[in-house]
């Protein structure tokens, strides 16, 4: 028996929208579960770096250990934070229209200085190396973390994520490279890069990944 709290799906804005039926995590969750709730547990953090989902997965482990893990593994390059704004190399030029998401913060911290501290981080500091080796500590982490977790499913949303993980299982196609439309966010007709289509889909295909569990990597 899979309750609705059993599934924890934590990652990056490729499962961010959650809070409609229509959306892949809803719609897994329900399928799962049998059941209906507003929104699953975890949290999709829209460009931010992987470290704003270890943190979340490290809170929602001390609050109860889920049976199902999902988790949307986003690229490495990505500036890690402690106020899970999103810093990449995409969104540094034009982060102003965040303010509004963050009206606490930027009463500290106006987010032009997060802005051009980013820019000028990325242009002069910024070690693709290290990045890349950095993801691969917390892949090994993640790896311990849910060692005693029953089914975990790792999905990587561009192909610079790509891992294959020791604990559960991988899914080898990037999702923006499977996505139809990956560049839209969300709309009346998209959510989490995906078409409303493409949302059920995904659902139905983690949906008997995880009810047959039996293989270590699969594509979509």
């Amino acid at each position: 028996m899979i309750e609705w709290d059993d599934i924890l799906i934590i990652g990056d804005s490729f499962c961010a929208c959650r809070s409609d039926s229509k959306f892949w995590p809803n719609l897994l969750c329900t399928k799962l579960s049998n059941s209906v709730k507003p929104s699953p547990r975890g949290c999709g953090f829209g460009g931010t770096s992987w470290w704003s989902g270890r943190k979340k997965l490290i809170e929602e482990l001390a609050y109860r250990i889920p049976k199902i893990l999902i988790m949307c593994h986003t690229e490495p390059q990505r500036i890690p934070n402690d106020y899970d704004i999103p810093l990449n190399m995409a969104s540094v030029s034009d982060i102003a229209p965040l303010s509004s998401q963050y009206p606490n913060l930027t009463s500290k911290f106006p987010l032009n200085d997060f802005s051009r501290a980013a820019i000028q981080y990325y242009k002069y500091l910024h070690s693709e190396d290290f990045y890349n080796w950095a993801i691969i500590q917390w892949y090994q982490e993640l790896d311990y973390l849910s060692k005693d977790i029953s089914k975990v499913i790792h999905l990587h949303s561009f192909i610079d994520s790509v891992y294959a993980h020791e604990t559960g299982i991988s899914c080898l196609t990037p999702l923006f490279d499977w996505a139809s439309e990956p560049l839209k966010i969300g709309s009346s007709t998209h959510a989490n890069h995906m078409s409303l289509e493409e949302n059920a889909k995904l659902a139905q295909i983690l949906y008997d990944v995880i009810l047959k569990y039996n293989t270590k990597t699969f594509t979509i």
